[in-house]
């Protein structure tokens, strides 16, 4: 109740403004130094701290990690909270727990520096009207079943290739859902080199699932056979058709800023919320996420859109935006819930709100 009752105090002062999140993560000291794997987190934390949806930002360290802020970010990027200079918005103010005192000293001195100094800022800023050239968009599976690949992940592919032709910049991931169609992406590739990097992260990570004992069609899980799919290939060929028929443009690492226009792709995996984070990383706005079994997935950065396949589970569950099912029902076209798509992309890079977002998934 408490809890409700700030967040309706600070509503009201601060109308402009979308939410607070607290990004976090666990490997502050469990990584080899310098290692790829903390390279490829620095770049991630990185990434998500200088996100175009985050108007103000504050970075807690505990003090003594591997993953110190000015590793993360450089020293000169760097002001402590209570100095004057972290009211700089080309600086990141950092705190350090183990110079504060402690847990509740630092709170104390974050809920004053965004009380007092982000959230004024934020407030002030105000929504300028851009063409959907500047869209990066996310495309993300989720929960895959039989009716994924002739429905929902078809429609998503024909709003895919609508913002290319607007000159945006929409893109898949999850390159274990690629297996047994990788082939397919490769031949749309623009160019050669494209074609081999692309194909250099499949080989890449069938030898990682190879050292665990595991293979890509160990991708399947419990709702993708019990919605009927049998192989990796038939979830791959619904996967990859969220990519449209554009040619692929580009190819990026995990967490890569987005650069170019046109169709691409992001190495990354499977799981949802870590390939959805890479995607925001790179600089995604909104996302989109199909699913036939039914999810209330939200990204804390980035509003998700939630496409089901099939009419019953859209009826069943309340946190989908869109019935892909009405394709094989009959009472639309693929052309026609493709445009829905798109136009739900532009509606909610605008400001309308996801059901994730009304339901409270996305701030705390």
């Amino acid at each position: 109740e408490e809890l409700g009752k700030r967040k309706e105090y600070y509503a009201r002062r601060f109308p402009n403004v979308d939410g607070v999140v607290g990004l976090t993560h666990n490997s502050g000291c469990g990584v080899v130094s310098l290692s790829p794997a903390h390279l490829r987190e620095n770049l991630t934390v990185n990434n998500l701290i200088g996100h175009p949806n985050v108007s103000g930002r504050v970075v807690v360290q505990l003090g003594c990690e591997k993953s110190q802020g000015s590793v993360i970010f450089g020293e000169d990027r760097l002001a402590p909270v209570l100095h004057e200079s972290a009211s700089d918005p080309k600086k990141i103010p950092l705190i350090t727990i183990q110079d504060q005192g402690g847990t509740w000293d630092t709170v104390d001195k974050i809920v004053n520096f965004v009380e007092q100094q982000l959230l004024p800022r934020a407030n002030r800023r105000r929504r300028e009207l851009i063409p959907a050239s500047e869209l990066i968009l996310a495309l993300q599976c989720g929960g895959s079943n039989a009716a994924s690949g002739l429905t929902v992940n078809p429609a998503i592919g024909y709003a895919a290739d609508l913002l290319v032709r607007c000159g945006g910049a929409p893109f898949i991931s999850e390159t274990t859902e690629t297996a047994g169609a990788e082939h397919l992406l490769a031949s749309r590739a623009r160019t050669p080199e494209v074609a081999a990097r692309f194909l250099q992260f499949v080989d890449q990570y069938n030898t990682y699932l190879g050292l665990g004992g595991g293979t890509v069609q160990h991708n399947l899980g419990h709702g993708n056979m019990a919605g009927g799919l049998t192989t990796i290939a038939e979830k791959s060929l619904g996967a990859i058709a969220k990519g449209g028929t554009s040619p692929l443009c580009w190819v990026n690492d995990y967490a890569e800023k987005v650069t170019q226009k046109g169709f691409g792709f992001m190495n990354g995996p499977a799981y949802d919320p870590p390939s959805a984070t890479g995607q925001t990383a790179g600089g995604a706005q909104v996302g989109v996420f199909s699913t036939g079994a039914g999810s209330c997935f939200g990204g804390l950065l980035v509003p998700w859109i939630k496409v089901v396949s099939n009419t019953p589970v859209f009826e069943q569950m309340d946190d989908m935006e869109i019935n892909g099912g009405r394709i094989t029902d009959g009472t639309a076209t693929l052309e026609d819930v493709g445009r829905q798509i798109f136009e739900t992309v532009l509606a909610v890079a605008s400001g309308a709100r996801t059901y994730s977002e009304k339901l409270g998934y996305s701030v705390v």
